[in-house]
Parts: structure tokens; C-alpha cells; sequence
């Protein structure tokens, strides 16, 4: 039986991968440092295969170091040319009591016990609801990504937007500054990227409100990509937030 060893770093674990092209697959994981976080925290990584070893829509189920059987999200992020799974990712929960190796077994589907997030989406809105938590998102046409924030029946957040100050020139007289102009942010599109037992990822399109500003004698407006992260029993959310285009239009001013 022929055998393929990876050794991967990964944002939360060190992982020696050891896959096979038996039927079932076992696939060990350590913590980084040997250390399991002390708090619950929503993690995520991913994990290479051999060519031909696993195919799609396998399921996969993760076990810790006394059998336990955790949460467990996954998504393919690349394939094989023989259309096999390359490379899968993974999502679950841990804590301070998930010490030890982990592991990854393909030869069943069994699904822990406990709430999973859940999405209520209507024409004109959606809800995320973690198990702790409800996030009411906000919708294309909007400025607020998130409208509001429930936890214990109680809204503890309102109005998550992106902020954005444009100063026209450099800081030299600080007597008179430069002028500067406020940009609130505007959705164009809102976009579920996974939804699943661990976590769900929303994708929003944003464009600055007053897309257009004078600037030296251009006009200049720009684009960003929002990724907000709400995992499964956790009572806090992640947002990424990359900037896709600028673009700059020259004109002569007389």
C-alpha cells in the first residue's frame, strides 16, 4: 500500500497528514505549540490529498484524542485533472478540553449532536442566527452591513458599517488642515458563501457613497470586497475587508 506524508503549518494547527489510497483515510492533526486554545473559538484550515484518493461529496468526520466526534464543516477548494479532490477545507469549533491529536476519518458521516447556524433570508434582509447570537445583515442598497446584533434576547450592537475619511493634500498647517470628506459605505450585493453546521461566510460587494470626489484634478472611486465570518455558538463575528479596484478618471480642470 503506497503512502503520501504532507507536513502543512496552518493558522491553527500543525498538521501531519498522512493519506492513502485505501478506502478509508485517517488524517492526524496537532494543535500549534501542542497547545489547544483556552477559549472557544471558530477555526479553520485545509488539507491536501493524493491524486485518485478522494472523490466528491465525501464526507468527512472529526474525532478528538478520546473519540469524541466534533462539529465539522468542509468545502473543496481544489481538484486533481482525474476530477479527484485535491484539496478540502475544514471548519469546526474547539476549546481549552480538545487536547490531544485530532482526526480526520473518511469512512463515515456521523453528525455531532447540539444547534448548528442557521439563515433566515427574506426579499429583503437576513438573519444569522449562532446559537448565542442573531446578526440581522444588511441588504444591497444599503450602508450598514450589519443592522443590529441580538444576543440573550438583548441588542448589544447596531449600525456596522465601513468608515472611510479622504483628506485632500498633506498635513503642513495645522492651523488650517486639509479638507477631509466622510465616505459611508453602500452595498451593491450581498452574497451567502457557505452555510453549513460551523459557520457561515457572507460575501458583500460595498462601494463608497458619494462614489465620485475631485482629487487634483481626477475623479476617483474605488471598490471593496466585505467578508464576515459567524461561527457556530459564538458570541462574536470576523470581518476581512480587501479593496478590489480603483479607478481613476483624468480630466483637465480650466
Amino acid at each position: 500500500m503506497k503512502s503520501l506524508i504532507h507536513w502543512a503549518v496552518l493558522t491553527a494547527f500543525v498538521l501531519t497528514i498522512t493519506t492513502t489510497r485505501a478506502k478509508a483515510q485517517n488524517t492526524q492533526l496537532k494543535w500549534l505549540g501542542e497547545k489547544a486554545p483556552r477559549s472557544a473559538v471558530g477555526i479553520s484550515w485545509g488539507v491536501p490529498w493524493s491524486e485518485g484518493s478522494i472523490q466528491k461529496n465525501q464526507k468527512f468526520v472529526l474525532k478528538t484524542s478520546v473519540g469524541q466526534v466534533k462539529p465539522l464543516q468542509s468545502w473543496t477548494l481544489a481538484y486533481w485533472p482525474d476530477g479527484s479532490i485535491k484539496w478540502t477545507g475544514f471548519a469546526t469549533t474547539a476549546n481549552g478540553e480538545d487536547t490531544g491529536e485530532m482526526t480526520i476519518e473518511t469512512s463515515g458521516g456521523v453528525e455531532p449532536n447540539g444547534p448548528t447556524v442557521r439563515i433566515n433570508t427574506t426579499d429583503s434582509s437576513s438573519i444569522v442566527d449562532t446559537g448565542v447570537m442573531q446578526v440581522h445583515l444588511g441588504s444591497a442598497g444599503q450602508s450598514n452591513l450589519i443592522n443590529s446584533i441580538i444576543s440573550n434576547g438583548r441588542e448589544v450592537a447596531r449600525n456596522g458599517r465601513l468608515e472611510a475619511i479622504l483628506q485632500v493634500g498633506t498635513e503642513t498647517d495645522y492651523l488650517n488642515p486639509s479638507p477631509r470628506q466622510a465616505y459611508l459605505s453602500l452595498i451593491k450585493k450581498v452574497t451567502i458563501q457557505q452555510h453549513g453546521p460551523v459557520r457561515a461566510v457572507v460575501k458583500f460587494e460595498v462601494y463608497k457613497r458619494r462614489s465620485m470626489v475631485h482629487v487634483s484634478g481626477c475623479l476617483l472611486w474605488s471598490g471593496y470586497i466585505s467578508t464576515l465570518v459567524l461561527s457556530r455558538l459564538k458570541s462574536y463575528t470576523r470581518l476581512c475587508t480587501t479593496e478590489t479596484k480603483i479607478r481613476i478618471l483624468c480630466v483637465v480642470w480650466l
